[in-house]
């Protein structure tokens, strides 16, 4: 079933179409530069303004996933996962227990889902599940402020959402859209700061009222060799050249939608690290880690404790952030 959308989408489809073809630049595009002039744009950004599409409803059934490595692996985040601050019931990103380890055909003694910060060093080996293009939130089209203000988004109003996407109220995918925009609705507290952004000005405001103009946008990305041999789990090797980032970011989630919502949120108590690796078919990767050093509050019951052998309160806990998620940092 594909989904229909309405005049407005389909609209604003045509009008891309001319601006990318003539090279036009897109509102979106002139907020970035008149906002952020001295912070490139992220390749993933630029992907979703010009090529990204509203996802169809066959892959709307498969997106309502996060990791918190670069990984096809991967799980209903709000199910498992709730963004916020670090309290007893929410610990860490991704993966809480071997349940949901096997549930999603991953063995944890096979890939470093989670790593301590001493491991971070040229020349240390670490297993890591390769995400592509297709299959996740980073086909999905970033909307222009004005285009994604004139679609509802709200849990009061669902039931005209699901109607001008054609999706069934009683499918997986119409679930998977309540859950996006319920967590978007949950408030945040005195910890953390949230946003749910459906337009990339939503998002860079978010950003420049947190982290001031001087931002530096990253995200993590892969580039395939010619001896590219297919398979999703490889061992990496780090390379010299890891850079350390200034600051608590904000860090933006891919989100299940139709199209790009992200969930933007202050991460406190952190150290964060571009981290360069390199695997033996050529794969390189320049892949975000984010250590988490206060982990006092966080769940006892957390897989990361136990995979690495460690209680709450101890070292720092790191792990990777997703190709479809977006870093900034204080510059």
């Amino acid at each position: 079933m594909e989904l229909c959308f309405p005049n407005i989408l389909t609209s604003f489809l045509l009008v891309l179409a001319v601006a990318v073809s003539s090279d036009a630049a897109l509102p979106s595009e002139i907020y970035w530069k008149s906002m952020l002039p001295s912070t490139p744009m992220p390749k993933l950004v630029q992907h979703q303004l010009t090529s990204g599409a509203f996802v169809n409803s066959g892959q709307l059934r498969n997106l309502g996933k996060m990791t918190v490595v670069p990984s096809s692996v991967n799980i209903n985040w709000n199910k498992f996962h709730k963004w916020g601050s670090a309290k007893k019931k929410q610990g860490i990103a991704g993966f809480q227990n071997k349940k949901q380890l096997k549930n999603n055909n991953v063995d944890p003694k096979d890939v470093d889902y989670y790593f301590l910060e001493e491991n971070l060093h040229p020349g240390r080996k670490m297993t890591l599940e390769t995400s592509e293009l297709s299959g996740d939130h980073r086909g999905a089209i970033l909307l222009s402020r004005q285009v994604a203000d004139s679609i509802p988004f709200s849990s009061n109003k669902l039931p005209d959402i699901l109607h001008r996407f054609s999706v069934n109220d009683r499918s997986i995918e119409a679930e998977a859209m309540k859950e996006t925009i319920m967590s978007c609705e949950r408030p945040g507290d005195e910890i953390e700061a949230k946003r749910c952004a459906t337009s990339l000005e939503s998002m860079i405001d978010f950003s420049i009222s947190k982290l001031g103009k001087n931002i530096k946008a990253v995200t993590t990305e892969f580039e395939y060799g010619e001896n590219y041999n297919g398979k999703k789990k490889k061992q990496f090797i780090i390379s010299s050249g890891i850079k350390k980032m200034t600051g608590n970011p904000v860090v933006c989630h891919g989100m299940t939608y139709p199209y790009a919502v992200y969930y933007c949120h202050v991460i406190r108590s952190t150290r964060s690290y571009v981290v360069p690796l390199v695997a033996a078919d050529g794969t390189k990767a320049k892949a975000i880690a984010v250590c988490h050093t206060d982990t006092k509050d966080f769940s006892p019951d957390h897989i990361a404790f136990k995979l690495l052998n460690i209680k709450p309160g101890g070292v720092p806990i790191c792990h990777f952030l997703p190709d479809d998620t977006i870093a900034l940092f204080p510059n």
